[in-house]
């Protein structure tokens, strides 16, 4: 009796998800940068996003994630970590479920909470807290041997503002012409040492992946010196 076995690579198992810029484990937001941690997730070796067609890939090194069965654009694919986008028709104010596909065997599904918006800054190290991944006025990166001047311009950035409009397409690269920039739906506010700073800018950042927000605001003249 002729016999066929057909061998299935393990499955994937997602262990946790978390926003990309600050790795916090709490809500997530239309356009959210994730990281998904696990095992078998994708291949051994780190494979980087890929473009098609002007946008990032959703599909890569045999590998797929789904956010309700929507799939999401891919930053980077390996086997203990996963880097993307959650689609930015996802709806706010309930649960969605979290899937990965790899070499054709889908993992469970885990769920994570989806709201209007959950600001995630980026930091210097990518370790989710410590120094921002902040620009100075001059372009420079700010830390403690670069400060910002009081009364100075700086450059903040974060994912998890929400939806814009127009909508922006899943994958596509922001515009950078000022005038086609799409407008995000919520407001911005920024605190710096405690008092309200004046926002210049708030906003998808140009040239950047859909889902990562630049946010220009002028340090308050009085703010202390220090981190």
């Amino acid at each position: 009796i002729p016999v066929s076995l057909a061998v299935l690579p393990p499955a994937p198992v997602i262990q946790a998800v978390t926003d990309a810029a600050s790795l916090g484990t709490g809500a997530l937001a239309p356009f959210s940068l994730i990281s998904i941690w696990g095992t078998n997730l994708g291949p051994a070796a780190v494979t980087p996003l890929q473009l098609a067609g002007g946008s990032i890939s959703t599909s890569l090194a045999s590998t797929q994630v789904l956010v309700n069965g929507i799939p999401a654009p891919l930053l980077m694919v390996s086997a203990g970590q996963i880097n993307a986008a959650i689609p930015g028709a996802i709806p706010a104010g309930s649960p969605a479920t979290v899937q990965v596909i790899h070499q054709g065997v889908r993992s469970a599904a885990f769920t994570i909470q989806v709201a209007n918006a959950a600001p995630g800054l980026f930091t210097a190290k990518s370790s989710g807290s410590g120094q921002g991944a902040i620009l100075n006025q001059d372009l420079s990166a700010n830390s403690s041997a670069n400060p910002a001047a009081a009364g100075s311009i700086i450059m903040i950035f974060l994912d998890g503002a929400g939806s814009t409009t127009p909508l922006q397409a899943d994958g596509s690269i922001t515009t950078t012409v000022p005038s086609e920039i799409p407008k995000l739906n919520l407001p911005v506010s920024v605190q710096i040492g405690g008092m309200p700073a004046d926002v210049l800018y708030s906003g998808p950042a140009p040239g950047a992946l859909a889902g990562l927000s630049q946010v220009n605001a002028r340090i308050p003249v009085g703010t202390a010196a220090g981190a």
